[in-house]
């Protein structure tokens, strides 16, 4: 591979992925069956036409996070989101037009709002701000060739906020019920590191008293607690005081809902090797280091400690995708000792090789495929070989 003058195949990523599939199979044969289904939208639009049939409700996702929970949020709304609906959109509450709605989900802003909400429903009379026909599409838009390995328009930022401000002027409060299915993500950026309650955690508490809870609430959070740095364990410090404010809501809502702590994405640190001319960075800078440095070796301490906190609540630790995110992190590397950094397998949108701190697409996708498989497979009559055939946890 290291002396082709074209870009290794896509059956190079595919290797490592059989191996860990093979692996999960074999080692679960004995005990327990890991088969996942796979769920285009086509099949979720049945599994909830399935779910409504049976229980009577409707399907509501949410996540609590930072930017990677973002992007599992985009990558579910990209490739499951069934057609056929009627898709509203709403930041903080207020319907927006649905490029008011992408420009602030897709693009770093400090307008970025606390909450965002997509509702699908089967007819609406919600006036002018409907968008019909299903989920965006990536192609709509304009890829940026940032280290995020984010989305941007070609807008402003100026221009950013004066199409969110006009699309508020028009824009109706969103309804509580009849929708097919509501995809929700509770903002956590860099606030998590202030002393005081968030507004995504008073949002959680709202939940707790209310009639009716999301089927699935995935959380994510721990990275931005790594740019603190007054001391070395400040970021566990302040972990402490977050974790205070959110225990109580997780609590109740764990006892009426599935909860999902997701382990974090590792870091892509050879971007930061300077020794390497391919590195992202090319400019040293102790800012740099220091930054990175906790990122990479102290997030399964993060995630353990978190999941070590969380546990007496209910909340799940999931980390089956973590074998396909490593994986990922091993070929990205490979790539770029071999000299193919510059090339679009390692930049583009799937792989995510350029991107230091995010999950590749690929596995965002995956793990929205798994998250489908537990909302799903009961209400869908699958045989017991899927995961999450028989598992069901009913719905007040």
């Amino acid at each position: 591979m290291c002396k082709s003058a074209t870009p290794p195949s896509l059956t190079f990523r595919h290797s490592l992925v059989t191996q860990i599939t093979s692996h999960l199979t074999h080692s679960a044969s004995r005990e327990f069956a890991v088969k996942v289904r796979e769920y285009p939208a086509e099949e979720v639009g049945r599994c909830l036409a399935a779910k409504r049939g049976t229980s009577g409700t409707n399907t509501w996702i949410a996540f609590f996070g930072d930017s990677n929970m973002r992007q599992k949020m985009e990558a579910l709304t990209e490739w499951f989101l069934p057609p056929g609906l009627t898709y509203t959109y709403y930041l903080n509450d207020t319907q927006v037009t649905r490029d008011a709605f992408m420009t602030l989900f897709l693009n770093p802003s400090q307008l970025r709002p606390d909450s965002f909400d997509i509702l699908g429903c089967r007819s609406s009379n919600e006036g002018n701000l409907n968008n019909s026909g299903g989920a965006y599409r990536r192609n709509t838009l304009v890829s940026s060739g940032n280290s995020q390995g984010g989305v941007t328009s070609k807008e402003t930022q100026a221009e950013r906020s004066e199409s969110s401000q006009i699309a508020s002027k028009d824009s109706v409060l969103k309804p509580t019920k009849d929708y097919e299915i509501r995809v929700t993500l509770l903002w956590v950026g860099e606030k998590i590191n202030d002393q005081d309650k968030v507004p995504a955690v008073t949002r959680l508490e709202e939940w707790a008293e209310a009639k009716m809870v999301p089927d699935v609430l995935v959380i994510g959070i721990g990275k931005w607690l790594m740019n603190n740095f007054e001391q070395e364990l400040s970021p566990y410090t302040y972990l402490a005081t977050f974790v205070h404010y959110l225990s109580p809501p997780l609590l109740r809502l764990a006892r009426r809902t599935r909860i999902l702590h997701w382990a974090q994405s590792r870091l892509r640190h050879y971007n930061f090797d300077f020794s390497v001319p391919e590195a992202k960075v090319t400019k040293t800078n102790w800012r740099i280091i220091l930054l990175n440095a906790p990122y990479t070796y102290s997030l399964p301490l993060m995630d353990g400690c978190l999941k070590h906190i969380l546990r007496p609540t209910g909340v799940w630790y999931w980390d089956s995708t973590l074998p396909f995110n490593l994986a990922n992190l091993k070929e990205c590397e490979t790539l770029m000792k071999a000299n193919f950094s510059h090339t679009r397998l390692y930049t583009d949108h799937w792989w995510r090789c350029s991107d230091p701190h995010h999950a590749s697409y690929e596995t965002n996708v995956n793990e929205m495929t798994m998250l489908w498989n537990l909302l799903c497979n009961s209400y869908m009559g699958e045989s017991p070989i899927y995961c999450c055939a028989r598992e069901e946890v009913s719905r007040p």
